[in-house]
């Protein structure tokens, strides 16, 4: 759980690291040498709050996972057959059987149970 959330905290915080890189490089050509905190208070907070949550949303709408078996479905994982490694799949789901009503032991199929009106 900690390492999704740093992965979203760094992702958010990408664009102002760049920003800042950015803006260091071009104060150190130009022969400045402002201290990097008077370059955060010259830096549009706004739009690398906006670009961050941006780059978070599109890296997660890409790389979510939104597959997955139909209900129903076993997953078999990945077994080791014949010198092999199988990969895992979703298994076939067996045919589907016709359901009976269940009775007691004495009890004819299809009689009403003992003790219902008839």
């Amino acid at each position: 759980m900690i390492r999704i959330l740093l992965e979203n905290i760094l992702l958010f915080l990408l664009p102002t690291g760049i920003y800042l890189l950015y803006a260091l490089a071009q104060r150190r050509m130009a022969g400045g040498s402002q201290a990097p905190t008077r370059m955060l208070d010259d830096a549009p907070l706004l739009w690398l709050f906006l670009a961050g949550a941006l780059t978070v949303v599109l890296v997660l709408a890409a790389f979510g996972s939104n597959t997955g078996g139909k209900p129903g479905v076993a997953y078999e994982p990945p077994s080791f057959q014949d010198g092999h490694i199988v990969p895992g799949h979703q298994a076939q789901p067996a045919p589907a059987r016709e359901a009976r009503p269940a009775t007691m032991p004495g009890e004819a199929a299809g009689a009403p149970p003992q003790g219902s009106p008839r």
